[in-house]
C-alpha cells in the first residue's frame, strides 16, 4: 500500500514539474512560481532528499536567472532544513544549497558570510575541499572580508583560491573556468587589476571554447573584465566587452532583465567617463525606464537606477534634477533596506555631495555625519568605508573653511586606510591628496609637497606615468609649488599632466580642462598673458562642447578669461564674460552660493577699473554677505573683499567708513 501511496505520488510531482521543463527566463510568470511551489511540496513526500535536491536545483535555475531572490529564499530555507535532516551521504548536497541560499541572501542584500562559511566547512569534511565550487566560496568569502575592511583575511582566502586554480588549470572546463573568473572579480576588488585581467581572459577563452559565443555563462563573465579594463583606463574595449554582453543578455533573458538594465549602468558610467555625456544620459534614462518594466524589479534596484541617473545628472551640472532623483532614491532605500542599512549610507553621501555643489553645506553636513554614524555601527570605527566617510566629512569642512576639524578627519581617514588597504594602495593615494590639498591652503607647504610626491609614486607604481591618478598628482603637485612662487617647476608638472591626461582620457576630455585652466591662471598670474589666453579659450571651447554651454564649470572659465582681459584693459571683452559666469552660477547654483559671490566680486572690480564705483560697490557688500554666511566672519575671502570695499569707500570721499571696513578686514585675516 504504501508503494502505491508512493507511486500516485511521484505521478502528481511528474506531472506538476512538467511544465517547468524548458521555461525561459523571459517566459516566466506567476503560474510558474505556483507551479513550482506545489512540485516541491509533491516531490518532499515522493522521493528522497538526494534525488529532490538533484531536481530542485534544476528547476530553481531558471528562477535564479531571473533573481527572484525573495521568492527563492524561503525554497532554499526548506531544502536545507531537509538536507540537514537527511543521511550523512547528502552532505555535498547541503554544501551547495548552502552556498546558493548565501547567493540569494547577497542578492536580498543580507549577510552571507555564515553561509558560505559553513558551505566551504562541509566541502573541506567531505574531501572536496579542492573542487571548483570551493574556489568559488573562498573567492566569495573574500569579496566579503574586502567589503568589511579587512584585507589580510581576503588575502589569506584569494590565497588558497589561487593556489586550487592553479592545481585546476589540468582540468580545463567550463567549472574551473567559472571558479577562475570567480577568484579573478577578488584579485580585481583588492586592486590586482593586470592579475584579474590574464585570469579572466583565460576564463573567458575556456567559456567560448566549451559553451559558445552567445552563451549567458560567457555573458556574465564579459562586464567582469570590462570592469577591470576600466580600473586600467582601457575603456575603449572595456565598452566594446559591454556592448557584447548586453547583446546576449538580451536575447537570453529579455530586454528587462536586471542584468541588462544593471550593465546598461555599467556602460553609461564607461562613457561618462570618457565624456560622452549624452549617450550616457540616454542610457541611464532607458535603464530606468527597463527597470521600471520588469515585474519582480526589487524595490532597492530601482532605488540604484535613480542614484546612479541623479550622480550623472549632477556630473552634468542638473543640480536640482540630480537632487530630485537622488532623494528619491534615499526615500525607497530608508524604507526597504532600513536607515541604518550601508547602501543608504552611500545614497546618504552621494546627495550630500550634490547638496555642496550648491552651496548647501549645513543639509549636506548632517547628512554626511549620518552616513558615517551607519558606516561606523556597520563595520566598526576603524572600517575602510568609514575612512571614505572621514574623508568625505572632511572635504566638505574645507569647503566651510572649518581647516582644525577637516585635518583631523584627514588623518584618522588616512591611518584607517593605511591599515586596511597597507601604505602603498592606490586608495591611500588619493587619501594623502586630499590631505595635501588642505595642507597647502593652510600653508604648510613642506608636509605637503611630501604627502603629494609619496601619492604620486604611488599612482606612478601602480597605474603607469600615463593614468588618470597621475595626471591628477602632478596636478595638484603644480598647484602646490604655484602657491610656493616655483612657477618653473609648477608649469612643468602641469604639462606633463596634460600630457597624461590626453594619453588617457583623450584631448577633448572635460576632467582634462581643470588642469589646462590652473595652467592658464599660472602663466596669467605671471603677466605671460598671451599665452594663457588660448588656454583659456581652449578650456571654454571644450567644456561648451561636452558639457553644455550653462555647466557651472563653463562659469569658472569665463572667470579667468574676464578676469584676463581686465589685466590688459580689455574691459570691452571682459565685461560680458563676467556677466555670463555669473548668471550661469545663479542659475545653476541659486543665488546664495559662494562661486556666486566669486563672480559678483569679480565683476565689482571690473565696473570699478571702469570708474563706476557707483554699480560696484552693492555687487561687492552683496559678495560679502554670503561670503560670510558661507565661511564665517573670520576668513581671508572675507578679508579681502571688506578691504576692496575700504577703498571704494576712500576713493568716494567715506574715509571713517573706509577705517572701518579695513579694521573689520583685519581683525577677519587673523
Amino acid at each position: 500500500m504504501a508503494d502505491v501511496n508512493r507511486s500516485e505520488r511521484m505521478e502528481l510531482f511528474e506531472s506538476l514539474s512538467r511544465p517547468l521543463e524548458g521555461v525561459q527566463v523571459k517566459d516566466l510568470t506567476a503560474r510558474h512560481r505556483a507551479t513550482f511551489t506545489q512540485a516541491f511540496d509533491a516531490g518532499r513526500s515522493a522521493m528522497p532528499t538526494g534525488e529532490l535536491y538533484r531536481w530542485f536545483s534544476r528547476a530553481t535555475q531558471v528562477f535564479i536567472d531571473a533573481e527572484q531572490w525573495s521568492f527563492l529564499a524561503p525554497k532554499h530555507e526548506s531544502m536545507v532544513r531537509l538536507l540537514e535532516a537527511g543521511p550523512e551521504s547528502d552532505r555535498p548536497s547541503l554544501a551547495c544549497a548552502l552556498h546558493a541560499l548565501a547567493r540569494i541572501e547577497a542578492g536580498l542584500g543580507e549577510d552571507c558570510r555564515p553561509l558560505l562559511e559553513r558551505a566551504l566547512a562541509i566541502f573541506e569534511q567531505t574531501n572536496a575541499g579542492d573542487s571548483p565550487e570551493a574556489v568559488q566560496l573562498l573567492a566569495e568569502l573574500a569579496h566579503q572580508e574586502l567589503d568589511r575592511g579587512s584585507s589580510d583575511a581576503a588575502g589569506r582566502y584569494i590565497a588558497r583560491a589561487r593556489a586550487l586554480v592553479e592545481q585546476g588549470r589540468r582540468v580545463d572546463g567550463p567549472e574551473w573556468a567559472g571558479a577562475e573568473a570567480e577568484l579573478a572579480t577578488a584579485v580585481g576588488k583588492a586592486g590586482g587589476y593586470e592579475e584579474a585581467q590574464r585570469l579572466l581572459r583565460e576564463a573567458l577563452a575556456v567559456i567560448e571554447a566549451r559553451r559558445g559565443p552567445e552563451h549567458p555563462e560567457l555573458a556574465a563573465m564579459l562586464p567582469k573584465l570590462a570592469a577591470v579594463l576600466h580600473e586600467l583606463a582601457d575603456d575603449t574595449e572595456a565598452e566594446l566587452l559591454l556592448r557584447r554582453a548586453l547583446a546576449i543578455l538580451e536575447n537570453a533573458f529579455g530586454a528587462v532583465h536586471p542584468s541588462v538594465t544593471r550593465n546598461l549602468g555599467v556602460l553609461a558610467a564607461v562613457l561618462d567617463s570618457q565624456g560622452r555625456y549624452s549617450e550616457a544620459d540616454a542610457i541611464l534614462r532607458d535603464a530606468l525606464t527597463r527597470r521600471n518594466e520588469w515585474s519582480n524589479s526589487q524595490p532597492a534596484d530601482v532605488a540604484g537606477e535613480l542614484g546612479g541617473l541623479g550622480s550623472h545628472f549632477h556630473s552634468l551640472g542638473m543640480y536640482v534634477d540630480a537632487e530630485q532623483l537622488l532623494r528619491r532614491s534615499l526615500a525607497i532605500e530608508q524604507d526597504v533596506l532600513g536607515p541604518d542599512h550601508s547602501s543608504t549610507a552611500a545614497t546618504l553621501t552621494a546627495l550630500a555631495v550634490i547638496l555642496i555643489g550648491q552651496g548647501k553645506y549645513a543639509e549636506a553636513e548632517s547628512l554626511q555625519r549620518q552616513a558615517l554614524s551607519i558606516q561606523e555601527k556597520s563595520f566598526g570605527p576603524d572600517h575602510a568605508e568609514v575612512a571614505t566617510s572621514l574623508n568625505n566629512l572632511a572635504v566638505l569642512l574645507e569647503k566651510q573653511a572649518r581647516y582644525v576639524e577637516a585635518g583631523r578627519l584627514h588623518r584618522r581617514a588616512l591611518a584607517i586606510a593605511e591599515k586596511a588597504h597597507g601604505p602603498a594602495s592606490p586608495r591611500v593615494a588619493i587619501l594623502l591628496n586630499n590631505l595635501s590639498v588642505l595642507l597647502n591652503r593652510l600653508g604648510e607647504y613642506a608636509e605637503a609637497e611630501s604627502l603629494q610626491r609619496r601619492a604620486l609614486d604611488i599612482w606612478e607604481k601602480a597605474a603607469g606615468p600615463d593614468s588618470r591618478d597621475v595626471a591628477l598628482g602632478l596636478s595638484t603637485l603644480a598647484g602646490l609649488l604655484t602657491n610656493q612662487g616655483r612657477y618653473a617647476e609648477a608649469e612643468s608638472l602641469h604639462r606633463r599632466a596634460q600630457t597624461s591626461y590626453e594619453k588617457a582620457l583623450g584631448p577633448e576630455h572635460p576632467e582634462a580642462t581643470a588642469n589646462l585652466n590652473n595652467l592658464a591662471f599660472m602663466l596669467m598670474w605671471q603677466g605671460r598673458y598671451s599665452e594663457a589666453e588660448p588656454l583659456f579659450r581652449r578650456v571654454l571651447a571644450i567644456l561648451e562642447k561636452t558639457l553644455g554651454p550653462e555647466h557651472p564649470n563653463v562659469a569658472l572659465c569665463l572667470n579667468g578669461l574676464s578676469t584676463l582681459c581686465r589685466l590688459q584693459g580689455r574691459y570691452g571683452e571682459a565685461e560680458p564674460l563676467a556677466r555670463r559666469a555669473l548668471a550661469i552660477r545663479e542659475k545653476a547654483l541659486g543665488t546664495e552660493h559662494r562661486q556666486v559671490a566669486t563672480s559678483l566680486y569679480n565683476l565689482a572690480k571690473l565696473l570699478s577699473d571702469q570708474g563706476d564705483s557707483a554699480a560696484a560697490e552693492p555687487l561687492a557688500r552683496r559678495a560679502l554677505a554670503i561670503t560670510e554666511k558661507t565661511l564665517g566672519p573670520n576668513h581671508r575671502s572675507v578679508a579681502s573683499i571688506l578691504e576692496y570695499l575700504a577703498e571704494l569707500c576712500a576713493k568716494t570721499g567715506r574715509p571713517e567708513e573706509a577705517s572701518s571696513l579695513t579694521e573689520r578686514a583685519r581683525q577677519a585675516a587673523k
